[in-house]
């Protein structure tokens, strides 16, 4: 691994609408010592075209032949990446601090028992309007307190020391990030940046809420794997199926607050 690298991966699948501005963000990092894997997981639209108009030595298209899905494409980006550090970028989210890089590998080189940062991200719609943002929890300890209860990790955000564990659970459609967390949490201390780092694409584009129902279930799968190694697990299984039972009521969009208010009073 070369030291301080950070190895990007970022997967993608006929996204051609939004694959620039998620490479922009990274061509805009004030942290220059990086390589951006795309894997184009068998796109049919124009997406391989916009990809071949970067010339940057550091951006590196490696092309499946066949779809072969989303998590095997990120484990094909992480076998061949040469960091130190991993981050990950999805192609319909974009970074918006230029200096997320900086920070994380920063944090990282000066804290060695940290092996996972992320921070904030900043809601918006498929028009790119703000609608909300996603505040997790800073502290390590604070982090453990949620980890089987709600995602504490936001995919896009993070930066993690490469080589700790084996990779994602391909086995896993959605939450195979849920995962990840739990797995590296038990390799060393993990934090989050008290500031928004990303900006989140949250709608119809999104692949978890296209289907959530699954998604949901899965996440209780994940709980269930964990539950000797992190607290509140009868708690976060409760609440998980009050969610995945939710997910099936009509007009969601006009109970989700009632909801979240709700869930709020349980976390």
């Amino acid at each position: 691994m070369d030291k301080k690298l950070v190895s990007i991966i970022l997967a993608t699948h006929n996204r051609r609408y939004c694959i620039e501005k998620a490479i922009k963000s990274v061509l805009s990092q004030t942290y220059f010592d990086w390589e951006l894997l795309i894997i184009n997981d068998g796109s049919t639209d124009e997406t391989l075209n916009i990809l071949n108009n970067y010339k940057d030595s550091r951006i590196k298209i490696i092309s499946n032949k066949e779809n072969i899905g989303f998590v095997k494409s990120l484990n094909k980006g992480l076998s061949m990446a040469k960091g130190k550090y991993i981050a990950r970028l999805d192609d319909d989210d974009y970074w918006s601090d230029k200096d997320k890089l900086k920070k994380q590998v920063n944090f990282l080189e000066d804290n060695p028992k940290y092996v996972l940062v992320g921070g904030w991200a900043i809601r918006v719609n498929e028009s790119g309007k703000e609608i909300g943002k996603i505040i997790v929890p800073e502290k390590d300890k604070d982090i453990r307190k949620t980890m089987l209860i709600t995602c504490p990790f936001v995919h896009s955000s993070v930066l993690f020391k490469n080589g700790l564990v084996s990779g994602y659970d391909d086995s896993l459609y959605f939450s195979q990030d849920s995962d990840m967390w739990a797995k590296l949490g038990k390799t060393g201390k993990i934090y989050n940046f008290q500031q928004p780092l990303i900006h989140f694409l949250d709608g119809d584009y999104n692949r978890t809420d296209k289907r959530k129902h699954y998604h949901l279930w899965l996440k209780q799968k994940v709980r269930v794997r964990h539950r000797k190694d992190y607290p509140n697990f009868y708690k976060a299984y409760f609440i998980g199926w009050g969610a995945y039972l939710f997910s099936f009521l009509p007009f969601q969009k006009k109970l989700k607050p009632l909801y979240l208010k709700i869930r709020r009073i349980f976390i």
